[in-house]
């Protein structure tokens, strides 16, 4: 059985879980344009994620995303995968109900203040710098995959590979981005796109939708009051849905 050291704990990990991944320095040319695509220069992300975590930030994040955080609590998951740690608030907080939670990003230096702020706020996720791309994880190594404000930096093609890795690892994919009512565009590239949209895109790339809506952050009941956030719980359909879907097209 193989084993790994992580940054969460610096202690030997359970088995099951995968083997130490590429570090984000050495990935291939063939992922490299993914990210530099997307806008996404490493730096910008560290200096926006660069903010000391606090409870208070921590409890705002939460609340600021609520209607997701129940999407996955109803599916009541023991191993979740976070894909885009960010500050690692999302699966910190996960970490308080559900006894298995990794997080990945493409970048060890936020990473490593994912561990720092996880200690911090007493979580026990594990966190892991890695390729979105390619997740070093056996097939269905969680019960759930889930992340927020990350699909919208990708083209359809990318988002078609990602999808495919995160639903190859669990049978059911949680996603949150911000929709065509989103008022900023923090980086530039964000595709805000409608929830009838992503329902389009969703169901052509070949997936079920249980949960399709959009839902309002807390802060924009008080200052806006707008729904501008997209949530889907979604999986892989069937072979026999694909071919109803294409033909319908």
């Amino acid at each position: 059985m193989s084993r790994y050291t992580d940054l969460s704990t610096n202690h030997v990990h359970h088995p099951h879980l995968p083997k130490a991944p590429m570090k984000p320095q050495q990935e291939s040319a063939v992922h490299r344009p993914a990210f530099e695509s997307a806008g996404q220069a490493v730096h910008s992300w560290e200096a926006y994620y660069a903010p000391e975590l606090t409870w208070y930030r921590h409890l705002r994040n939460v609340l600021h995303h609520l209607p997701m955080f129940r999407a996955l609590r109803k599916l009541r998951p023991g191993r979740v995968l976070e894909v885009g740690a960010g500050s690692g608030s999302h699966s910190i907080f996960v970490s308080y109900f559900c006894p298995h939670v990794v997080s990945i990003d493409f970048s060890r230096p936020l990473i490593e203040r994912c561990v720092h702020h996880n200690q911090k706020l007493r979580g026990r996720a594990h966190f892991l710098a890695m390729d979105a791309f390619q997740l070093a994880f056996p097939d269905r190594a969680f019960d759930v995959v889930f992340s927020q404000g990350f699909f919208e930096h990708f083209s359809d093609e990318e988002i078609s590979r990602l999808l495919a890795e995160q639903s190859r690892v669990a049978r059911r994919v949680v996603l949150s981005v911000p929709n065509r009512s989103y008022a900023v565009r923090d980086f530039g590239d964000e595709r805000l796109l409608s929830r009838e949209a992503w329902e389009e895109l969703l169901g052509r790339l070949g997936y079920r939708l249980r949960v399709s809506r959009d839902y309002a952050p807390a802060r924009a009941r008080f200052w806006r009051g707008g729904r501008d956030m997209y949530l889907a719980v979604l999986e892989r359909a069937a072979c026999k849905e694909v071919l109803s879907a294409v033909r319908s097209a």
